[in-house]
């Protein structure tokens, strides 16, 4: 996986979902999170900036900062104004989150 967007082959923001807590065998405890999908690429990762504009790839509708858009800006900050949730408990996640 490099940390650049091939546009030919990308097939989109990944989409993500809310991960409910839970222990692991070792008896450690894993706090919610939200998680994305694996795709061709990790520079539209929630933790990943690789363009370094600061916003993390997930937001970012550019995020591998070549000047193409991956997702739609409309808007036009920088911030990704369309992007792929799933989950029936999302709005779940929110309100534990907040």
């Amino acid at each position: 996986m490099g940390d650049w967007i091939n546009e030919v082959h990308y097939s989109g923001k990944p989409s993500i979902s809310w991960i409910n807590p839970y222990v692991k065998a070792d008896g450690d405890f894993v706090r919610g999170h939200f998680r994305t999908k694996p795709n061709e690429t990790y520079a539209d990762n929630l933790s990943s900036d690789v363009d370094n504009d600061g916003i993390n790839g997930f937001w970012d509708s550019d995020a591998d900062g070549d000047g193409v858009f991956e997702s739609i800006d409309i808007n036009n900050d920088g911030i990704s104004d369309y992007l792929s949730i799933e989950g029936e408990n999302f709005m779940e996640a929110l309100e534990f989150i907040f």
